[in-house]
């Protein structure tokens, strides 16, 4: 104990305090740093994944919009190279996002907004981004809020998955379908959903007047009777996954009286 202690012994306690305190703030230094060493290197380590993988376009923005993070990515879906797409603000008015059928998002429609502003995620949103070149690339999207230990939102994630070879290969598939003379129908949960033209015209009747029928009252309004029983098991089966054992062969009745041989 040194001599300024000696004379006043009642100082000892203040000092045994302040020790006590410098030690505790020395541990919660050392606490400190070594989570900051874990967060980077965590922060490293999702930097790596998300640099390397190919399925989808994931950028990070502060509160405001500010893009701090884009993965490589992100530069072949937005068209524009990482270096002007990082620091760039993704509220931009030459930001150009529509819904599926063309018209530019409402900024509370977009998914950014949304989750930043509800703290909710947003999943599987669809989206056209409209590119400076004037492309269009068909982008499913998802966002969800990043929030500090305090339980605030910092940031937001989005993540786009770019569909956009998938929608040229069903219109392609589509157009194909449309244009066929052979005859087409879908049905779903056992109703037609959709029926081509030239099925329709086979029909003689309007399209309204097959989409929406159930599987037996399309037998009961279309199918000869004699046809009837074995063109339904026949449909059954596939819709059980199988397959019939052969070409099936009916006859179609139409609302003018004629009749069609056809084979499905």
């Amino acid at each position: 104990m040194t001599e300024h202690y000696r004379r006043h012994p009642d100082a000892a306690p203040d000092l045994e305090a302040a020790r006590q305190r410098i030690s505790e703030l020395e541990s919660e230094k050392a606490q400190r740093q070594r989570a900051e060493r874990v967060l980077r290197k965590n922060a490293e380590f999702l930097r790596g994944i998300l640099d390397t993988t190919a399925l989808a376009s994931v950028f990070v923005a502060t509160r405001d919009g500010t893009i701090v993070f884009a993965n490589p990515r992100t530069e072949e879906v937005t068209g524009l190279p990482l270096d002007r797409f990082i620091g760039r603000s993704c509220l931009a008015d030459d930001w150009r996002v529509c819904d599926a059928s063309g018209q530019r998002l409402r900024p509370e429609e977009d998914p950014f907004v949304c989750a930043r502003d509800t703290g909710q995620r947003v999943n599987n949103q669809v989206a056209i981004l409209v590119r400076a070149d004037g492309s269009l690339r068909h982008l499913i999207v998802n966002a969800a809020p990043m929030r500090d230990p305090a339980g605030r939102i910092t940031h937001v994630v989005v993540a786009a998955n770019d569909i956009t070879d998938l929608k040229h290969t069903e219109e392609a598939y589509r157009v194909l379908v449309e244009d066929s003379a052979q005859g087409f129908s879908l049905f779903q949960d056992n109703r037609v959903v959709y029926a081509n033209p030239a099925l329709v015209e086979m029909a003689g009747c309007r399209v309204d007047d097959l989409v929406g029928l159930a599987a037996d009252e399309c037998a009961e309004r279309f199918i000869h009777p004699d046809d009837r029983q074995a063109t339904v098991a026949s449909f059954q089966a596939v819709a059980r996954g199988a397959s019939p054992p052969q070409p099936a062969t009916y006859r179609l009745m139409r609302p003018d009286g004629g009749v069609r041989h056809l084979q499905s």
